[in-house]
């Protein structure tokens, strides 16, 4: 009954021969009706296993598995592929159960040890995943495998300085030269020793000059420096690489819009979208980059594409409220922004922009209430600190604004604005010597207050107090 593993291959080479299989076996399943003559030996259940789990078809592949313990009730191999089986569809937990049963069988085993670790791993475990990967290591300290996911462990947990240390181990290895190359380059990239990235980047270039990713996370280094035109070079090699990288493309759309490119940022995140269509955040992006760019028609299109796709994307009803906000659409505006808010009340910019539209729209008490939650929510906001204290000053709250103007020239002491605007306070308050006092500090700041002061304060004072407050201020 039992094959080669040559002849399994070339018999087993045919998808068709192995759906087959794999229909018969469910159907004994389905019928409770086992024939022995039948069920395949366990190397042929391994490689339609196998098969099965690179379809991402897991339910198949556990059902295989039980074949094989029909034939081989005491084999840990078959644990063994179930954990492989529950890791690939992120049963994590369910791997582990299975890892334990196997090493009850079988304790020797270093990719158990291994695979235990990676489970910790991804459940967030990752000193219990450090600890058996070192149990691995102890049980063979040439185990290339062991010491690669020892470093990949350590990366994870932040420990750079230790994690290139391991993976500079593994650099005499053709096998894992590159990797490690590549995975040293992650560590400074993370540590913020961008120099060292870009170094071990192109050794690794070095090695595969076709492995795009390599491009790709390279520009993204340069990105955080700030040198965008070697960004972009480095997303021209990946993007010459492979035409439909979507990252590639839709990475340059954000550098293009950061340097100010707006339609090469259009026609690259358009790009971007023939690879993924319905990706909510290019979608955004586009609409944000025709924002940007005065094109509210088309911006109001792709942020209707980005709600079409997921209703509760605040961004996008806030982007599109902002579109009609600046087409003077201010109830469909108000709409929008109300929308966003529903699905997010902790985003101080959707507040902020509500207020200042409720406020265009003379309704300055309506207004106060939504800069009063941006403040809430970003007390150190020092523009809308002054939105919300000129307000005030507006609707003659002069207490709650004398607070709110103190708060601002603690917070912005080289600010003109809290000086000038508490000066006029104290004018109103008729305060001529204190008001003298806030107006001198503001003029210091930025002489330019005088053409705002000689508009303003005659409005607030009689001109006979005007020019008794003149006096006072050039004296």
């Amino acid at each position: 009954m039992h094959n080669n593993e040559d002849n399994i291959n070339n018999e087993l080479n045919n998808p068709e021969e192995i759906e087959r299989q794999i229909k018969l076996y469910r159907k004994m399943l389905i019928n409770n009706n086992l024939n022995f003559d039948v069920i395949p030996d366990p190397d042929r259940i391994d490689f339609i296993i196998d098969y099965c789990i690179e379809q991402a078809r897991f339910r198949d592949a556990l059902d295989l598995c039980y074949f094989w313990t029909l034939l081989d009730p005491v084999s840990y191999e078959v644990w063994k592929k179930r954990a492989i089986i529950y890791a690939a569809s992120g049963n994590f937990s369910r791997a582990l159960k299975s890892i334990d049963k196997a090493m009850q069988i079988n304790n020797d085993d270093i990719e158990l040890y291994i695979q235990k670790a990676l489970n910790y791993s991804h459940l967030g475990y990752k000193s219990k995943a450090l600890k058996f990967i070192n149990d691995a290591i102890d049980i063979n300290p040439s185990n290339l495998e062991a010491l690669y996911q020892k470093g990949m462990i350590l990366q994870a947990m932040g420990k750079f300085k230790l994690a290139v240390h391991i993976f500079k181990k593994l650099l005499s290895s053709d096998e894992y030269k590159k990797d490690s190359l590549q995975e040293i380059a992650f560590c400074f990239h993370y540590a913020f020793k961008y120099e060292y990235a870009i170094k071990y980047y192109e050794l690794a270039i070095d090695e595969d000059p076709f492995d795009y990713y390599l491009w790709y996370n390279q520009s993204l280094v340069h990105n955080e420096m700030e040198q965008y035109y070697k960004a972009l070079d480095c997303l021209e090699m990946a993007l010459a690489i492979k035409g439909d990288f979507f990252l590639g493309w839709h990475n340059k759309g954000i550098i293009m819009a950061q340097i100010g490119k707006l339609n090469e940022s259009v026609e690259s995140f358009k790009e971007a979208l023939k690879c993924e269509p319905n990706d909510i955040d290019t979608l955004y992006n586009l609409a944000s980059v025709f924002g940007d760019s005065g094109a509210y028609t088309e911006a109001i299109e792709s942020f209707s594409r980005a709600i079409k796709i997921n209703p509760r994307h605040y961004l996008s009803y806030f982007g599109r409220g902002s579109c009609y906000d600046s087409l003077e659409q201010y109830d469909k505006a108000l709409v929008d922004y109300d929308s966003a808010i529903r699905i997010n009340q902790e985003y101080p910019e959707i507040w902020y922009a509500k207020g200042d539209l409720l406020y265009n729209a003379n309704k300055p008490n309506e207004a106060l209430k939504c800069y009063k939650r941006v403040l809430e929510l970003e007390p150190t906001n020092i523009d809308c600190l002054f939105d919300y204290g000129s307000t005030l000053f507006e609707t003659n709250n002069l207490t709650d604004a004398h607070l709110a103007f103190e708060k601002l020239v603690e917070l912005a002491p080289g600010w003109s604005e809290g000086y000038y605007s508490l000066a006029k306070i104290y004018a109103k308050l008729n305060q001529i010597e204190e008001s003298a006092l806030y107006l001198r500090s503001a003029f210091n700041l930025d002489p330019a207050k005088k053409k705002d002061f000689y508009s303003e304060f005659p409005k607030i004072l009689t001109s006979r107090d005007f020019n008794d407050f003149m006096s006072i201020v050039e004296n």
